[in-house]
């Protein structure tokens, strides 16, 4: 667990809450131990977590099992993104307490943002149960059904926490985002101004507003955005999701000078950082490791299943595109981005810093141990769909991961997505992506990442043991139909003119492509960045060769 820049207990995730003081144990609720708690919460507010942790710790020390000490250092653990380390606190917590609604919210948020969607649903709906009226529980359960790929399944939840709190920050935006995921964007647009109207949330409601349409010079949003962004109280990552929100709007308008600015305000606020060393090392151990040699002494390791199909590649490739044509067929079922398969990795020791445990791990793995853990997998994807004869996993970056699915799964199909180098990276640079993508800071770094991808994706083309199709953007978006056959005759499948229609087909899509895929084929995308061009000398130079103009 990170000791170190936590942000204020509960900034940027209203799930995770202080906990209400409940009657304990004589011991449990000594005046001490009670001022002790008090104490810890008071420097978490303060951003001295490291003291606060020690306090908490303290307190376990003496009573190992206190329902609110385990707590709070749950919160802690998920404000660092330890969500293994948050849900062992909050299980524990919530084993003295069963029906602790906050415990049972916390966990719930946790096990989703560890992408474990049953065991969330399972606990939130508890929380729910046992506290009705608990707003974010509600909207969590709501988020839960849409990680899910099954947003609809949360609009009720949403129907209620809108009747209790219609002015509650989470509600309108929740709902928002909820519907933006089923294709309804005019119902979407409506909750987000309703958000607006009342000051609630307002980076998140405009930048949800902002992927709903198509704007224009003049639109009242511009003037609006700009206001906001002139308050002195504006916290910078509301500044950082406002600069996001006007660059797509200015760049809706054709004003690509003012939406580069606010793009690149908006990285620079973020203050994110990607050691492109660190990251050459890994891909220089993917390399080494998983050669010719390695795949023939390991020819039956896995599971022969059929049913796994891996779309990868760069975001912005056309990944969601070409999942939701492959999943407008009726043998094959779009499970969205899974994050099953990096979780097996992280277990087996992979992360960009120092992959030699991974390297370790797989070269020790025996051929039970990868037919078991290919078992799991597949077990986890059926739970997607019981009778789809292909499944989808479109998570992009498995594109780093191509050599474990080889290994586990040797009858897997792979589909990798690829887009014209300065388009992709543009495209990535124009959108605000969630932490864990630190290459997309600058334009330099994501240059840099690109062209490692590249090399990597180069080395997998000449060891891979898998069927791979090369499916490029611009060819789909020139000639849809021949494409879309290639592709679905690459997944064992006939064709069915239900794929050339898949702007039609009825599924959650949750990501930043959620309205460009319900729209036929267009080819405006193609050659985008000419319109920054001028801005672009930095991306070209990391680039390098592969920056073709």
């Amino acid at each position: 667990m990170r000791k170190t820049d936590f942000p204020p207990l509960g900034a940027g995730r209203p799930a995770v809450a202080v906990p209400a003081r409940k009657p304990n144990p004589p011991a449990e609720n000594a005046p001490d131990v009670h001022a002790a708690l008090q104490s810890g919460i008071g420097l978490q507010r303060q951003r001295r977590f490291v003291e606060a942790e020690r306090i908490y710790q303290g307190i376990l020390h003496r009573l190992p099992e206190h329902p609110d000490a385990l707590h709070l250092m749950g919160t802690l653990a998920v404000e660092a993104d330890n969500f293994g380390a948050a849900i062992d606190y909050f299980e524990r917590a919530v084993k003295r307490r069963p029906k602790h609604p906050e415990y049972l919210n916390n966990l719930g948020t946790a096990y989703l943002d560890n992408g474990d969607f049953e065991p969330a649903i399972s606990a939130l709906r508890k929380a729910v149960d046992n506290s009705p009226g608990l707003i974010e529980a509600l909207c969590n359960l709501a988020r839960a059904h849409r990680r899910n790929n099954k947003a609809a399944n949360g609009l009720p939840y949403l129907e209620r926490a809108l009747r209790m709190a219609p002015d509650h920050p989470l509600v309108a935006v929740s709902f928002g985002e909820t519907l933006q995921d089923l294709g309804r964007m005019d119902e979407a647009a409506g909750h987000f101004r309703h958000a607006i109207g009342r000051g609630l949330s307002l980076h998140k409601a405009y930048q949800g507003l902002s992927f709903t349409r198509k704007f224009q010079d003049g639109d009242p949003e511009f003037a609006e955005i700009e206001a906001v962004l002139a308050r002195p109280d504006i916290a910078d990552e509301a500044r950082n999701y406002l600069h996001h929100a006007l660059g797509k709007m200015y760049n809706d308008a054709k004003r690509y000078d003012d939406a580069m600015a606010h793009f690149q305000k908006g990285k620079e606020i973020s203050g994110r950082h990607f050691n492109i060393v660190h990251y050459r090392k890994t891909i220089d151990a993917l390399q080494e490791l998983f050669t010719p040699l390695f795949f023939h002494e390991r020819r039956d390791f896995g599971d022969p299943s059929d049913l796994p199909v891996f779309i990868v590649g760069m975001p912005r490739s056309g990944t969601t595109l070409t999942e939701q044509i492959a999943a407008s067929h009726p043998k094959i079922h779009g499970a969205g981005e899974l994050p099953d398969l990096r979780k097996i990795a992280s277990m087996l020791g992979l992360v960009r810093t120092t992959p030699d445990r991974f390297v370790a791990a797989v070269k020790a793995m025996s051929a039970d141990q990868a037919r078991d853990i290919a078992r799991q997998y597949l077990r986890r994807l059926r739970k997607h769909s019981t009778t789809a004869d292909r499944v989808t996993d479109k998570m992009p970056h498995n594109f780093e991961l191509l050599g474990l699915i080889a290994l586990l799964f040797p009858k897997a199909r792979v589909v990798h997505c690829r887009r014209d180098a300065i388009d992709t990276c543009v495209s990535c640079f124009t959108n605000r992506f969630a932490e864990a993508h630190g290459y997309n800071s600058d334009l330099t770094n994501i240059g840099l990442y690109y062209r490692e991808y590249d090399r990597l994706m180069g080395h997998w083309r000449r060891v891979l043991p898998l069927p791979m199709l090369e499916h490029g953007y611009e060819e789909l978006t020139e000639a849809q139909e021949p494409a879309s056959r290639r592709l679905i005759t690459h997944l064992g499948l006939d064709w069915d003119d239900a794929c050339l229609n898949y702007f039609e087909t009825d599924r959650t899509v949750g990501t930043i492509s959620r309205w460009q895929v319900r729209q036929p084929i267009y080819r405006s995308s193609v050659k985008r960045w000419a319109h920054y061009e001028a801005h672009l000398d930095p991306l070209f130079t990391a680039l390098g060769d592969l920056a073709v103009r």
